[in-house]
């Protein structure tokens, strides 16, 4: 996965996926949306809130690629999981276990781990000879009794509507 992360997004960085962020694991798949496919989740500690969590919210909400956000409560710890789309081929050839195209990709991955990471190292200078992307899955979800009007939205400006905690990243709050 982590190969594939600075891949999902030009502006996403090692902040973004930072423990101090949030950020707890990246998974290819989600056993509790099987119908989601070519998405890999992100997913965050909801109860870290600081500057970096805003940050990295502002910077997940606005990628292009983000196919959803949804928050979840795993073994009673609440959590926030955003699904990015994988728009990328050279991400479906890395899931696939195939060795990445030199170039813009390797460069991309280099300069996001910048020497941070041995095991991606070795993989870009070639001494490893595969990177196996395991195909792990969002952990199971706590049952919840549905329940109606849980969500605040407020419309923006522009008429579209937005949830409270993503209003900061419209407004610069």
């Amino acid at each position: 996965m982590k190969l594939i992360i600075p891949l999902l997004d030009d502006n996403i960085t090692t902040d973004t996926i930072s423990e101090d962020a949030g950020f707890v694991n990246a998974y290819t798949w989600n056993k509790n949306e099987p119908y989601i496919d070519n998405c890999i989740f992100l997913m965050y500690d909801a109860t870290v809130i600081n500057n970096k969590t805003r940050i990295r919210d502002c910077i997940l909400y606005n990628s292009p690629n983000l196919y959803k956000k949804k928050y979840v409560t795993i073994n009673g710890h609440y959590y926030s999981i955003y699904a990015m789309s994988i728009t990328n081929p050279e991400i479906k050839e890395l899931l696939q276990g195939l060795r990445h195209k030199k170039g813009v990709t390797g460069e991309r991955i280099m300069s996001f781990w910048a020497g941070k990471d041995k095991l991606v190292n070795k993989y870009l200078i070639g001494t490893l000879s595969s990177y196996v992307c395991t195909g792990e899955s969002v952990p199971e979800e706590d049952y919840q009794e549905p329940r109606s009007g849980g969500y605040l939205e407020r419309k923006n400006p522009e008429g579209l509507k937005i949830g409270l905690r993503d209003s900061f990243c419209l407004y610069g709050l």
